[in-house]
């Protein structure tokens, strides 16, 4: 079993810039299992490298989550670290629209900007963590929160996009 303790970032070591296409593509699925006969994106080890980069890069840039757009890999992965550490791989949300909150989000895309954002308080993800089985969970707060931000990455929306809108 793959742990989620990151060593030094060894493939992708940095954030893509602002202005790079791929931040504004939505990013394909991983496909872990060959699903619908298609072939998987990555192997397994290449997966585990992705996945330990992007925890280096976020920790490295003091960030809270980081989707794989954000280093230039247009596929749809995730990692976050609101006091429990989480990588999700092909994550499919459903929001409880009933519960908002706003509040102040910033972005390793954009250093020192803040922008405020409406966000569902609440939320249930389906994913497969990096071992390939299939989870669900409930987040709430910080976390709730994190994981839309994160998700919007992964669909080409930015928190620039928010700046001006009603949300």
């Amino acid at each position: 079993m793959h742990s989620l303790k990151p060593t030094k970032a060894r493939t992708w070591k940095s954030l893509v810039s602002e202005d790079n296409p791929v931040l504004r593509a939505v990013a394909a699925p991983v496909n872990m299992h060959g699903a619908d006969g298609r072939t998987p994106s990555m192997s397994q080890s290449e997966l585990f490298r992705l996945v330990n980069d992007m925890l280096w890069i976020m920790a490295k840039n003091n960030g809270v989550g980081l989707a794989a757009p954000q280093i230039g890999v247009s596929l749809r992965v995730i990692v976050m670290n609101c006091g429990e550490r989480y990588a999700m791989i092909d994550p499919v949300i459903q929001r409880d629209p009933r519960n908002q909150q706003k509040g102040m989000e910033g972005c390793l895309t954009f250093p020192g900007k803040q922008v405020e954002v409406i966000r569902a308080n609440s939320v249930k993800v389906s994913f497969h963590d990096i071992n390939g089985k299939l989870r669900q969970k409930n987040f709430t707060g910080l976390e709730a929160r994190c994981v839309q931000h994160e998700m919007d990455h992964l669909d080409g929306k930015l928190l620039t996009d928010y700046e001006y809108a009603d949300n």
